[in-house]
């Protein structure tokens, strides 16, 4: 996958979940520590700056990482979606590792 930038990676996010869902509307991102198979979050975490360049990524393929000490390499981006039938908004979360030169 090429490296983009995470505003891009949000727009293109959300068209491609307006496949699945009925409506969808970007909420928030979050500076996180991504690891194998989870994702650490400090309760003070800034919100992401759009112009980080990475790609987007499973929780489950991000390579192991140490997890001491603390160090933000990713962002957790949450959308608002509404399925279809449905009348109440849900959380989709996805995950942007950041590249290592941004």
């Amino acid at each position: 996958m090429s490296i983009i930038t995470l505003n891009q990676f949000i727009t293109d996010k959300i068209k491609e979940l307006k496949n699945t869902y009925k409506e969808v509307a970007f909420h928030s991102t979050d500076d996180v520590m991504l690891t194998k198979g989870g994702c650490s979050e400090q309760f003070t975490s800034n919100a992401s700056c759009l112009n980080k360049s990475g790609q987007g990524i499973s929780i489950h393929d991000v390579e192991n990482t140490e997890r001491f000490p603390f160090k933000e390499n990713g962002t957790k981006v949450l959308f608002n979606v509404k399925r279809p039938r449905k009348r109440r908004f849900e959380l989709h979360t996805e995950y942007f590792i950041w590249s290592q030169e941004g």
